[in-house]
């Protein structure tokens, strides 16, 4: 009997979680609609009364069944596309992939203290002097040309060799981003965020991926979001400037080998946080532990409340760069445009984020997610080159696997992975739904679609080029590129249709 119960327990749990709360959200937005549908009939109503006479209700009868029919018929068609975008990926068809591509994805996709140690800053702003130049921005210590090129999408922050001026394009960086410039101009203190700086950058590992660079990429990727959207219509100032505080140290402490590693040989990181976000929470934790030196605090000017929003925020994003919330964060940017499409393209984005909490942090978190696994939506020499060192640093943990005698996990094993087909795999399976998203609530990112789109054409040729592939073989595998050239064609123009 207590068997019986158990089962019956789980099997009640599972059931609401893949059926029940799914059709709750559902429901949601279908009463908001119906919501909408009532108000319109009642405002009909009352139009009529006003006007009376025969001949007008007549008319208003009429009007009242097409305005009726017209929004039915718009509901009904949004709810078809969230319980589309509900289904979860792994349900939806995978077209020409092979059941083993899909399975090695999805199985990446579910990839999962002891005490943690800051390491001492590398160089701290004592006995440096700073300008009285009004303008902060003159104590950057840069040449034009590489100012010039960090708003660029070729930028390439992995060209930067020396610590120092690494530090000083991440100050720049921050400092000068436009959605938030007026307050750290008036409000962050050089010195400050100079020590924060040299204290995130000292605590980063010298992986060969997972290392300040990859912090200092994406922090300048996300810049780039917030300019490129104009963030500033849309969020504060302080917001922006915790968004790329977070891209910065997003990855703090990375030892170089992912969740699911940690858990299986019971790491005392997988230990400490009960193997749920392992790695994220472990950077969330550091990071604030910079942040609590009272000399590297880039939130010392706002108060006690503020900064606890400001906290929220940091540690919500930066949980959602764990692979694991990847799909819900798809599926979500799914609904919300869906929701919301006509204020969405009539740029009333910020009613909605204003509105609902839970949108703009999606957004938020979104944007930090995309920036961090942006590497296949870059330019097509620094797309080659990331995937390179990022699989090196797969390697390196297979190889750990295989002198451990544990299982190694599927994109790991350097003797096994096909570099171009793991990479067109990663994009179809895992960076074009995303960016499909993205470029469709904000096509000022288009240019993200449009790189996808030529690197997975290009990842083809490679790999017909170094497989051989037999005639059927190809025609499958091409099939597969030019969906997701196709997918990237149409996010990249939806906009301009609607």
């Amino acid at each position: 009997l207590v068997l019986m119960g158990g089962t019956c327990v789980l099997m009640s749990r599972s059931v609401s979680m893949l059926v029940l709360k799914p059709l709750e959200r559902v429901f949601t937005v279908v009463r908001q609609h119906c919501a909408e549908i009532v108000r319109v009939s009642s405002s009909l109503h009352e139009n009529e009364n006003k006007d009376g006479g025969a001949y007008a209700s007549e008319q208003f009868e009429d009007l009242e069944e097409a305005e009726e029919a017209a929004l039915l018929e718009k509901v009904l068609g949004r709810i078809s596309a969230i319980c589309e975008a509900i289904v979860p990926a792994d349900l939806r068809s995978v077209g020409a992939a092979t059941e083993d591509d899909a399975t090695m994805f999805f199985n990446f996709m579910g990839q999962r203290t002891g005490s943690i140690q800051i390491a001492p800053a590398a160089a701290q702003s004592m006995g440096r002097q700073w300008s009285s130049s009004p303008d902060k921005l003159d104590d950057f210590m840069l040449p034009s040309s590489l100012i010039n090129s960090i708003d660029k999408h070729t930028f390439n922050v992995y060209e930067i060799d020396q610590l120092e001026q690494q530090r000083e394009v991440a100050g720049y960086a921050i400092f000068s981003c436009r959605p938030c410039s007026g307050w750290t101009r008036k409000k962050l203190e050089r010195p400050t965020l100079d020590n924060f700086l040299a204290l995130a950058q000292s605590n980063y590992k010298p992986n060969p991926f997972h290392n300040f660079l990859h912090g200092l990429d994406v922090a300048c990727e996300v810049r780039r979001y917030l300019q490129n959207i104009n963030a500033e219509g849309l969020i504060d100032e302080v917001t922006s400037l915790w968004l790329m505080v977070a891209a910065l140290g997003h990855d703090m402490g990375h030892p170089g080998v992912n969740n699911l590693f940690l858990v299986e040989t019971s790491h005392e990181y997988a230990l400490a946080y009960n193997d749920k976000s392992v790695l994220e929470n472990l950077h969330c934790a550091m990071l604030f532990q910079v942040l609590g030196d009272a000399s590297a605090n880039v939130f010392e000017a706002l108060d006690k409340k503020e900064y606890k929003v400001v906290r929220t925020g940091i540690v919500d994003a930066i949980l959602h760069t764990d692979m694991v919330k990847h799909n819900d964060c798809v599926k979500d940017l799914s609904i919300l445009y869906t929701v919301n499409q006509e204020a969405i393209v009539q740029n009333q984005l910020r009613s909605v984020l204003e509105a609902e909490p839970q949108s703009r942090q999606l957004v938020l978190n979104a944007l930090l997610h995309t920036a961090d696994i942006s590497n296949p939506m870059k330019p097509w020499d620094l797309c080659e080159m990331l995937a390179d060192l990022c699989l090196e640093e797969f390697f390196n943990q297979g190889d750990q696997e295989k002198a451990l005698q544990i299982p190694v996990q599927m994109l790991n094993d350097r003797d096994k992975v096909n570099r171009p087909n793991s990479q067109v795999g990663f994009i179809e399976f895992v960076i074009a739904p995303l960016a499909e998203q993205m470029v469709t609530i904000f096509p000022e990112l288009s240019y993200l679609a449009d790189s996808l789109g030529k690197n997975v054409a290009k990842w083809g040729e490679i790999w017909k080029e170094s497989s051989q592939p037999a005639v059927e073989d190809w025609n499958k595998f091409e099939g597969r590129v030019e969906k997701v050239v196709g997918m990237c064609d149409a996010a990249t123009n939806a906009r301009h249709n609607v």
